[in-house]
C-alpha cells in the first residue's frame, strides 16, 4: 500500500500534467475543479513557493510558506523535513525539534530526521538545547540507516573527542575517511588524535591531507544533500551544522604553508585550546537545560 505522501506525489504529477496550457476560452463554460484536485494544486503551489524562497536564502519567507502547505498536507516529509530547517536557522530550535520528531513518528526511518536531531543537540549555539549523548543516540541512528553519509561519522567523531571518548572517536573519523577521502574534517580530526598520542608525524601526515583536501574542491556534504541548494551550493542549516569545531580545519586552504612538524605542533595546541573551552562551554548549556527544565 502506498503512503498518503507517495499518493500526493503521484496526484500532484498527474494533475500538473493533465493542466490546460492556457485559461479555458472566454465564451466558454466556467470549469468546476474538485476540492481534492484544487487541494493537491494549492499544495504544490505553494510547497514550490517555499522551495524557491529557500533556493533564494528567504529563510523567514519559505517556513511561512511551508507551514501554508502543511495545513493542506500535515505529513508530508519534505515539508516537515525543510521547515524544521528553516526554523533551526531562525534560532527556533523547539519548533526545529518538534518537526523533525512529528517526520520520524511518519518515517521512523528517515536518516535525514535523525542526523538533523543530532546536529540539533550538538550544535552548541545561543539558546540550543544540548545533550550530547542524545545527539550520538540520534547521529548512531542516521549512520545505522545510511552509513554512506559522511556528515554522520565525523559529527559522531567530534561529540566522541569532546566526551573523552578517543577510541570511539578514532573509529568514527576513520569510517569518515573510508567513505570520503576528500572529508577535511576526519583528516584534521584523525591528526588532533595522532598529536594528542604524541605521534607527532602521523598527525602532519594528517594535517597535510586536510590542507590538501580543502584546496582541492568541496569537503564532505551535510547531512544531506538534499539541504543544499544549486544556488551556491550553501547548506540551509550551516550556521550550526559544521560544529562548535569547525573554524579550524575551514580555514585550511593551499596558502597554509609548509606543513611542517612545528607548524603541526602549534595548529593542534590551538585547537586542544578551543576543544576545552567548547567542552565547558557545552557543559554549562547542559547544565543550564537541566535547572530551566
Amino acid at each position: 500500500m502506498r503512503s498518503p505522501a507517495a499518493v500526493w506525489f503521484v496526484l500532484g504529477a498527474v494533475i500538473a500534467c493533465a493542466e490546460p496550457d492556457g485559461p479555458p476560452p472566454a465564451d466558454g463554460p466556467a470549469i468546476e475543479v474538485d476540492p481534492s484536485r484544487q487541494r493537491v494544486l494549492d499544495f504544490w503551489r505553494i510547497y514550490r513557493d517555499a522551495t524557491q524562497m529557500r533556493v533564494d536564502g528567504d529563510v523567514a519567507a519559505a517556513l511561512t510558506r511551508y507551514d501554508s502547505a502543511l495545513a493542506l498536507n500535515p505529513d508530508h516529509g519534505d515539508a516537515l523535513y525543510y521547515s524544521g530547517s528553516a526554523a533551526f536557522e531562525l534560532g527556533f530550535f523547539t519548533d526545529a525539534d518538534t518537526r523533525w520528531r512529528r517526520l520520524l513518528k511518519l518515517d521512523s526511518s528517515n536518516a535525514r530526521a535523525h542526523s538533523l536531531l543530532g546536529v540539533l543537540y550538538s550544535c552548541g549555539l545561543p539558546g540550543a538545547p544540548v545533550d550530547l549523548p542524545l545527539a550520538r543516540r540520534e547521529l548512531e541512528l542516521a549512520l545505522a540507516l545510511n552509513r554512506a553519509e559522511t556528515g554522520p561519522q565525523v559529527r559522531l567523531g567530534e561529540i566522541a573527542l569532546l566526551q573523552g571518548d578517543w577510541a570511539a572517536a578514532a573509529d568514527y573519523l576513520d569510517g569518515a575517511r573510508q567513505t570520503n577521502q576528500r572529508s577535511v574534517a576526519a583528516h584534521y580530526l584523525s591528526g588532533y588524535l595522532h598529536w594528542r598520542a604524541g605521534h607527532l608525524e602521523p598527525a602532519r601526515s594528517a594535517l597535510g591531507a586536510a590542507v590538501t583536501a580543502a584546496g582541492g574542491g568541496v569537503a564532505e556534504v551535510s547531512a544531506s544533500a538534499e539541504g543544499q541548494t544549486r544556488r551556491g551550493f550553501r547548506p540551509l542549516l550551516e550556521s550550526g551544522h559544521d560544529g562548535p569545531l569547525a573554524a579550524h580545519w575551514q580555514k585550511l586552504d593551499d596558502g597554509f604553508g609548509p606543513i611542517t612538524v612545528a607548524t603541526t605542533q602549534s595548529e593542534y595546541e590551538g585547537f586542544h585550546q578551543t576543544m576545552d573551552t567548547q567542552r565547558e562551554v557545552l557543559s554549562q548549556q547542559m547544565r543550564t537545560g537541566r535547572e530551566d527544565r
